[in-house]
């Protein structure tokens, strides 16, 4: 497998290049989030699945951490 660094929001990949794209703890470190999702979703033919979390500071001293997804882009009114 060929490793490729890249911004998220400016993938250097074709249009609808990956059956599904994931981003996996990419959100929170991106500087500009609706851009990296836009370019996701172009190179994605089915669908985007996006999982990251987000660290409350009070919380996560406590012991816990807040972790929710955000959600699935689809492409295909097929898929769950």
């Amino acid at each position: 497998m060929d490793v490729i660094s890249c911004r998220a929001e400016a993938l250097p990949f074709e249009d609808r290049s990956f059956d599904v794209v994931t981003l996996d703890y990419v959100a929170h470190h991106t500087e500009n989030l609706p851009r990296a999702l836009r370019e996701a979703s172009r190179v994605a033919r089915c669908a985007v699945l996006i999982l990251d979390c987000w660290f409350d500071d009070i919380r996560w001293f406590g012991g816990e951490r807040d972790e929710r997804t955000l959600g699935l882009l689809s492409r295909d009114d097929s898929m769950p």
